[in-house]
Formats: C-alpha cells, sequence, structure tokens
C-alpha cells in the first residue's frame, strides 16, 4: 500500500485537545538516538540498538515487532508498559493496550510507519475502566529494519500523565501525528493515512495554519 502526505514544513497542527503536562523528553532522546544511527540517512538496523544509548528513558521504552497487517506483538517493553498491563507486556500484542475501538486505527498508523517508513505520535486518554481516572498518555513510534533490511519493527516510548496511576488502563485515540522518514511529499497532496485514522476515532483532520 502506498501512502502520502502532506508537507508539513512551516505548518503547525492545531491541536483539539488541552495543552496536554506529558513530557515531551523521553519522545526528543529517543529520536536523537534513533537519528544518531541512521547510516546515509536509511532506517537504523535493530541490530544497531544499544540499551545504554537510551539508559536514562529505558522506563518508557518499548519496541514492537509486525506480525501480520493487523497484529503486532511487543517484543521488549520498559517498566511504565509492563505496569500499564500490570504484569509482563513482552510478547503480547500490542493492540492490547487500546481500547476495541481504537485497534483498527492504531493497525493503520502502524502500517504506516513500516510501510513509508514514518515517525508517529499518538495522543492517548483511558476510557476510565475499573474505577480509574481517566489518564494521557503519548506514544511515540519509530521504525526499524531487520537483519534481512526489511522495515517491520518499531522502536518507541510510553509516557503517561501519571505512571501512578497507569495499571490494567484501555487507550483511546485523541490525536495522531506522522511523519515521512525521507522527507514530505508535495503540498497539494493531502495524507490520506492520517485522515484515515482521525476519521476512525471520530474526529476531523487537525486545521493548518502556515507560521511566519
Amino acid at each position: 500500500m502506498a501512502y502520502r502526505f502532506s508537507n508539513f514544513t512551516n505548518i503547525v497542527a492545531l491541536r483539539r485537545t488541552k495543552q496536554s503536562v506529558i513530557s515531551l523528553t523521553p519522545s526528543r532522546q529517543l529520536e536523537a538516538y534513533w537519528t544518531s544511527l541512521r547510516d546515509g540517512g536509511d532506517v537504523p538496523m535493530r541490530t544497531r540498538i544499544d540499551p545504554r544509548g537510551i539508559a536514562n528513558i529505558l522506563p518508557h521504552a518499548f519496541m514492537i515487532e509486525r506480525l501480520s497487517p493487523s497484529v503486532a506483538s511487543i517484543r521488549l517493553a520498559g517498566q511504565h508498559l509492563n505496569q500499564l498491563v500490570d504484569g509482563e507486556a513482552r510478547g503480547l500484542p500490542f493492540g492490547l493496550i487500546f481500547a476495541p475501538k481504537a485497534r483498527s486505527s492504531v493497525a493503520t498508523a502502524i502500517n504506516a510507519v513500516l510501510d513509508t517508513p514514518a515517525i508517529a505520535q499518538f495522543d492517548l486518554r483511558s476510557t476510565g475502566e475499573f474505577g480509574h481516572m481517566p489518564m494521557r498518555a503519548r506514544i511515540t513510534l519509530l521504525p526499524l529494519r531487520n537483519p534481512a533490511k526489511l522495515v517491520d519493527r518499531a522502536i518507541g516510548v510510553f509516557v503517561p500523565e501519571d505512571a501512578a496511576q497507569g495499571r490494567a488502563l484501555k487507550f483511546e485515540l485523541e490525536d495522531f501525528d506522522l511523519r515521512p522518514v525521507f522527507g514530505p511529499a508535495p503540498m497539494e497532496r493531502p495524507d490520506p493515512v492520517e485522515i484515515a485514522v482521525m476519521a476512525q476515532i471520530g474526529q476531523s483532520r487537525p486545521r493548518l495554519r502556515i507560521v511566519k
């Protein structure tokens, strides 16, 4: 499947949600490390990932592998993702942390991350089940190549608003951003993946404004 993207140079997507208090630091640190591994500007190899390079964000980190177009498995998981599932997250379907109605959107986004390839950011809100107060979180995903140089894995960070509350929660998508690794396509082309994902979660696409 081919994905096309808008040119987001000098453009800011206006958020529909309240200003988040979720730290951007783990996402920025992970992307900086991932960028440092891009030999010749290509998507990094999975084997290049060294936990020592992201030691200070390991509690947030995780890795997934796509098993089919609709299923990705958690291969490695840090403290926060393990806490979220109230046990060992490794080996579980990645979609398990999402509410059922969000899983199709998440699968679409993961396919875009790996097929394009692209960097994705998910803004999440828990459903408030099991007596928990609703909580926001952010996930950032960056693509990786396997030993056969196929892009079938992604490294990410899960950053909850309040880690102390993050047990046995299911998340819905509040917002979604996708940024192609190898640069944007022409401005006149809309982003069908982002439009599809936002439509699936019942929201219109973010308005855009030029930043002068």
